[in-house]
């Protein structure tokens, strides 16, 4: 029987890190922007570039939530449920960008909501890079990087640290749609099955 399940959690991570592609795809679009854009102002949204903007943001905070569940399956009991606030806090984000967006200014909920979902966002991912580092369930370096790329793709955006975050996630989208995702403990497994 643990072979469907390695054959199952294969296809998930696979398809996962094609979408998790595409979500550093758009973040490096965004973090590139930034770079070049000085003019970017988080709170007005009058001009295309800044719907534009925070159309990106919503798509990538989409985007990542497949990698984000997929991550938190190997991480055992406080990867899932690490995954599942953060899922939660990125769903919540997605939906306060979409409607700052469609307003064309942050609504008056705004400053209770994105801090919110940010805190569970954050929060989740540093329970996945935890429970994945603790299990060796990923290259170490990997699963640190999880929440260093939120502080680059937020704190960091206006700087270009999205160009930085989307690096991050091509790697691991890369890795994940390959199927070289595989830890040491995993690797161990394998070789353990396979003898």
């Amino acid at each position: 029987m643990p072979a469907p399940t390695i054959l199952g959690r294969l296809v998930a991570d696979r398809v996962a890190g094609r979408i998790a592609i595409a979500a550093g795809a758009v973040m490096a679009a965004l973090g590139a922007t930034y770079a070049i854009r000085q003019d970017l102002d988080r709170e007005l949204v009058d001009r295309p570039i800044d719907h534009i903007v925070l159309t990106g943001l919503a798509v990538v905070l989409v985007l990542v939530i497949p990698a984000t569940l997929a991550l938190g399956r190997r991480g055992g009991v406080l990867g899932r449920r690490g995954s599942r606030v953060a899922t939660a806090g990125l769903v919540g984000l997605a939906i306060t960008c979409t409607v700052s967006n469609v307003n064309g200014a942050d609504p008056a909920w705004f400053v209770v909501a994105a801090p919110v979902t940010n805190l569970m966002w954050l929060g989740g991912w540093v329970a996945v890079a935890v429970a994945l580092f603790r299990g060796r369930a990923v290259a170490r370096p990997l699963a640190v990087a999880l929440p260093l790329s939120w502080v680059a793709l937020l704190p960091l955006s206006m700087l270009g640290g999205g160009l930085l975050a989307g690096g991050y996630w091509l790697a691991l989208g890369t890795l994940m749609a390959t199927g070289g995702l595989a830890g040491r403990t995993a690797r161990r497994g394998v070789a353990a099955t396979a003898a």
